[in-house]
């Protein structure tokens, strides 16, 4: 399916950091750059910038949970490319030092991806606004709806779109993926695609993978989680 409009954001390190609080190694966040750089993606998600508090701590949070300037500079310095992929990061409602936002010019990174619960959409808005005021590029995203990402290689494996080489993202997952199999429960399974499809969020999927007895029962999930959806248990 060729569409040359279409635009492709990767959210590896962002939306991975789910799985293991954003600890990923500098050489890991660098791999993946580099191979978004290669493979000509449009947009690379490095992480989310959150305010350290008693809720994010940095020493049971990653440095990925907060994307400091020297951080990302220098993930973008580590690899130079003809046409780099912008470099998002993304904001949580309430939990940004936005006093401290610099403008985009003085920023390594190039857009803010707001996400907020429906609830909280006007603060989402006008912290839309307040970065775009500031020139960054920003997106607004209903968060909780995790488990949905499609597979980088397969989306452009099917997109056909010449502009985009897939080698690059394969040797990324030869080389550094493969390996961290071994650490970490990494990649799709049954039970995120069940709460994926059910636009739950993944925080009952990770507890059950997190159970070594039951992590595998993905019919008593998708029962459960569906009588949930449906209102019938609390």
């Amino acid at each position: 399916m060729f569409r040359k409009e279409l635009k492709v954001l990767d959210c590896t390190i962002r939306d991975g950091g789910l799985i293991n609080n954003y600890h990923f190694t500098d050489d890991f966040v660098k791999a993946v750059y580099r191979a978004a750089c290669d493979s000509g993606v449009d947009i690379i998600e490095l992480g989310k910038k959150l305010a350290v508090s008693e809720e994010y701590p940095r020493d049971k949070f990653g440095k990925w949970n907060f994307c400091d300037d020297d951080d990302l500079k220098m993930v973008i310095d580590s690899h130079e490319c003809e046409n780099r992929p912008l470099v998002a990061v993304m904001f949580d409602i309430g939990r940004v030092d936005v006093d401290n936002l610099k403008p985009r010019e003085q920023s390594p990174f190039d857009m803010a991806r707001v996400a907020c619960y429906v609830p909280d959409i006007d603060k989402g808005l006008d912290l839309v606004k307040r970065s775009k005021d500031m020139g960054y590029e920003t997106t607004i995203n209903g968060i909780g709806r995790g488990a949905g990402n499609c597979n980088l290689e397969l989306l452009l494996n099917f997109l056909k779109n010449p502009k985009f080489d897939v080698e690059p993202i394969y040797k990324a997952i030869q080389d550094v993926f493969v390996p961290l199999r071994q650490e970490i429960e990494w990649g799709f399974n049954d039970i995120y695609g069940i709460s994926g499809h059910l636009n739950q969020h993944p925080r009952a999927a990770m507890k059950l993978r997190s159970d070594k007895e039951h992590c595998d029962q993905c019919y008593d999930f998708l029962i459960e989680s569906s009588r949930l959806d449906e209102g019938i248990i609390s």
